[in-house]
């Protein structure tokens, strides 16, 4: 290096530099290289798991709702499918009223007999309820009262007819106390019907037969006998025109009691009577006579109506039940040399706890007492 001083230039020899290093920098990944790899087995094992968890719950699912279409029997209370009837509500009504009812929505009833507080032959439940909405055709069943469920009946015979009463009371039974020739003190429970033991209706009447103080009249002599104490025969009226068996009636000394009915047979025609023909009255004894209304013209089939039982009620009572239940009532008189069984139902077809149609007839046996 040339410097100056004045005039004289002197050289200064630069000193040698060391030589230069290459600048080296850090290594880097190459651009877009992948990571290092990773194992992938335990995330395909969650995967699976979340799959099989999904397909059990589905299928709970699906199995409770099967559950619930099975437990329903094909019966929806919401929803109602066009042609689908409802069931009518017929709690209250009479079983052939009801009974018409289902058969207007297009659908099936059947009854079964269930003791009840409510009035014989009333629908007292039903299944399926009302309203709910069922397939065309169905079966809804109705609980048909049969009346209070019968109780013991107690033994009254011997004691007075006023103990007699309040002991039937207590026991939830009515009495229907009929006056008899007896020697026993007046007034004394010589028998009753039903028995003692037996079961009857809560409600209903147990028949009394009470000493009137009076002994049984003994036949009058040969020598004297009165122009009116000599009984009557009872003459044969079935099958003759209402006037021709009043006539008949009247010159054996009886009276014509009337009774309609409907019946196959032509009108104003005798079709029973009662007493029957051949049995012994006293002058002036009424007979009743059942007459036949015709045949009625275009009648509609009707379901069977269950029948009451009346067995052991009075003729009356028997003849009043039935006819609410919806039947005609035919009397036959039948001997019995029981005094309790006189003027008491001992028979009737059909039976008690049968069906028939509604309007035919029930043939009620009463007992007559010829002691």
């Amino acid at each position: 290096m040339a410097s100056r001083r004045g005039d004289t230039t002197q050289v200064v020899a630069e000193e040698p530099t060391a030589p230069r290093r290459p600048v080296t920098q850090p290594l880097r990944a190459p651009v877009g290289e992948p990571p290092p790899s990773r194992d992938l087995w335990p995330w395909l094992l969650v995967l699976l798991v979340l799959v099989i968890a999904g397909l059990v719950g589905a299928w709970l699912a699906t199995r409770h709702h099967d559950h619930s279409s099975t437990r329903t029997s094909g019966i929806q209370t919401a929803g109602r499918t066009p042609g689908q009837p409802s069931v009518p509500s017929l709690v209250g009504r009479r079983a052939p009223a009801a009974l018409a009812a289902l058969r207007r929505a297009h659908l099936a009833g059947d009854t079964r007999g269930v003791f009840s507080a409510k009035p014989r032959d009333q629908v007292v439940a039903q299944q399926p309820a009302a309203r709910a909405i069922v397939a065309t055709g169905s079966t809804v069943m109705l609980d048909v009262s049969k009346g209070p469920r019968p109780v013991p009946v107690p033994d009254v015979s011997g004691q007075h007819v006023a103990t007699a009463i309040e002991t039937l009371k207590a026991q939830g039974l009515k009495a229907g106390v009929v006056r008899v020739p007896s020697d026993q003190p007046a007034g004394q429970v010589v028998a009753q019907h039903p028995q003692a033991g037996a079961t009857a209706a809560a409600g209903s009447v147990v028949r009394l037969n009470a000493s009137s103080g009076q002994a049984h009249p003994r036949p009058q002599s040969p020598a004297a006998p009165g122009p009116t104490a000599a009984p009557v025969t009872v003459p044969e009226v079935a099958g003759q025109k209402l006037p021709e068996a009043r006539k008949t009636l009247r010159r054996a000394g009886l009276v014509t009691e009337v009774r309609s009915v409907p019946s196959s047979l032509p009108k104003n025609t005798v079709v029973a009577q009662s007493p029957t023909a051949g049995t012994t009255a006293k002058r002036t004894d009424h007979v009743l006579v059942t007459v036949s209304l015709g045949a009625k013209k275009h009648a509609q089939p009707s379901s069977p109506t269950p029948v009451p039982g009346v067995v052991g009620e009075d003729q009356g009572t028997a003849a009043q039940d039935l006819r609410a239940a919806g039947f005609s009532v035919q009397v036959v008189d039948r001997a019995t040399t029981d005094s309790s069984q006189d003027g008491i139902v001992i028979q009737q077809t059909p039976a008690a706890g049968g069906s028939a149609t509604a309007g035919s007839t029930v043939t009620i046996y009463v007992g007559r007492f010829d002691g």
